[in-house]
């Protein structure tokens, strides 16, 4: 576990420090595009482009990560059989990507035709041209992922996450000198322009690692092995894709702007998850493949979830204390409405349990990859897509957007339960006492931090949202103290535990 948190650590640490323009590029496109039917043509046909790249890039990392751990282990990574072999899926990999974005760009126009919101003649062809843009970022984006699972499999977390989030950078540089002239229409070109920087620079690390490439479609060994998971994983990796589309699609037809609402607001749920969350399911997945024992994985397992709770559950207590200022200082500014804020912070509300479900479902999920037993994930992803559905058109008739962002926190939850239940059924020496008594720590921790916001901003409430410096620091005043409250139970309560947790000694009742 000592291993795996010294990986998250740097991975989030880089993320720290290059996605802090994550949140600047956010602000701009609130503050030079608002709420615009425009805006929601974008946001949907980037997830239209998702949806693929799901189906691909992320089938490709599932299946292919554990696949090279294991021949590396056997024959060694200088191989040359296994060598070639990773040559011709990297080629494979490109054919799936012309393909993909030929087709992609072909079927824009029914696609655009689909969509209850673009009925009006302009906004379809912002869509279209749109999403023909972003197609082309399939061309980079998929051989991307097999060269990032090939460094994955060696160890190399770092340098694959480094440089995906050059595609962000560049993209970001597009937004702030163009976005004047070429309007949303910049965004799609930036991400494009970003993703092709991203493959070319791995690619060049990728040689460098490895030696001499050889262009070859005839190996077909590496599709061989995946070939009887491919079609569940396929289904599996895109759900939470499709899940998104649906819940666009279904706002698009409430009123104008409803999709960028929904943007706004899932990217402040989504930050924690980016920055935490992320990196340590990043390191955690190679870890887990690499163990072949139950009880390995299993603690694995358990000290992964025991520090995920740590690091989400401060930030889910702030996200609710905090949403409408969160709201009013990333985007009440430029040509964002300020009569759309309240909307937006209770859809923040709606969508804030999300951000530990998520999490946790991902951790989840990935025990049951390892296992190889993606027929179940296929299973569970397609009725949480039947689910959402359902759940989306009955709330989003009677609570408008909001009903959207409540539909998938309640899918989220039923969800956890059931895998849950497998795991426990798969696993029963999953999450044993010492555990559970940890866990109970962390939300009494959670729940004091949340006591301690109550009583500081009832004795010193927040500042207009007009004082934006001295509510940026009024909020991290409030948030810092219930923080070091947090911190101070967990020390007092569960200092050993927690030190076993975050060192390399094992932890007691893992």
């Amino acid at each position: 576990m000592n291993r795996v948190l010294k990986s998250a650590v740097l991975l989030a640490l880089i993320g720290v420090v290059v996605k802090l323009l994550g949140p600047l590029k956010s602000y701009l496109i609130a503050d030079r595009f608002g709420v615009s039917r425009t805006l929601d043509a974008y946001y949907l046909s980037q997830n239209v482009v998702d949806v693929v790249l799901a189906v691909v890039t992320f089938t490709i990392t599932v299946l292919v990560v554990p696949l090279f751990t294991e021949e590396a282990a056997r024959r060694g990574e200088e191989k040359e059989a296994l060598l070639r072999s990773i040559d011709a899926f990297l080629c494979q990999a490109l054919l799936v990507a012309v393909v993909a974005c030929v087709l992609t760009a072909a079927f824009s126009q029914r696609i655009a035709g689909a969509v209850p919101g673009f009925a009006d003649a302009t906004v379809r062809a912002d869509f279209v041209r749109i999403l023909r843009i972003l197609s082309t970022n399939l061309l980079f984006a998929i051989p991307f992922s097999v060269i990032a699972g090939y460094l994955y499999s060696t160890l190399q977390v770092v340098l694959p996450s480094l440089l995906g989030n050059v595609a962000l950078v560049v993209s970001l540089l597009f937004l702030l000198f163009t976005s004047r002239s070429l309007g949303v229409f910049s965004l799609p070109l930036g991400t494009v322009l970003g993703s092709a920087l991203s493959f070319f620079l791995i690619f060049a690390a990728f040689l460098r690692h490895r030696g001499r490439f050889r262009f070859s479609l005839t190996d077909k060994t590496i599709l061989k092995r995946i070939g009887g998971k491919l079609l569940p994983t396929m289904v599996f990796t895109a759900g939470g894709y499709v899940n998104l589309l649906i819940d666009q699609v279904v706002a698009s037809g409430i009123k104008g702007g409803a999709v960028s609402l929904l943007a706004y607001s899932q990217f402040l749920l989504l930050l924690p998850y980016t920055l935490v969350a992320l990196p340590l399911l990043t390191a955690l997945f190679p870890e887990m493949a690499r163990q072949k024992g139950e009880r390995q994985r299993g603690e694995t397992l358990n000290n992964g979830s025991l520090l995920l709770g740590l690091a989400l559950l401060p930030l889910l207590v702030g996200a609710l204390f905090f949403r409408t200022p969160l709201i009013e200082l990333f985007y009440n500014h430029g040509e964002f409405p300020p009569g759309f804020v309240p909307e937006a912070a209770a859809i923040l509300l709606a969508y804030a349990p999300t951000m530990v479900l998520l999490s946790a479902n991902n951790l989840l999920q990935r025990f049951f990859m390892v296992e190889g037993r993606m027929v179940l994930l296929m299973g569970l992803t397609l009725a949480s897509n039947v689910a959402n559905l359902a759940m989306d058109i009955l709330f989003a008739s009677r609570l408008s957007v909001v009903g959207i962002a409540l539909a998938t926190s309640l899918n989220e939850t039923w969800y956890f339960v059931v895998m849950i239940w497998l795991l426990r059924k798969s696993l029963p020496e999953a999450f044993p006492s010492g555990f559970r008594r940890f866990l109970g720590l962390e939300l009494l921790a959670a729940s004091a931090m949340a006591a301690s916001l109550f009583l500081s901003t009832g004795v010193i409430a927040l500042p207009t949202p007009e004082k934006r410096l001295s509510l940026v620091v009024a909020s991290a005043a409030h948030g810092g103290i219930a923080l070091l409250i947090y911190l101070a139970v967990l020390l007092l309560l569960g200092r050993k535990r927690l030190l076993a947790l975050l060192g390399s000694r094992r932890a007691p009742g893992a």
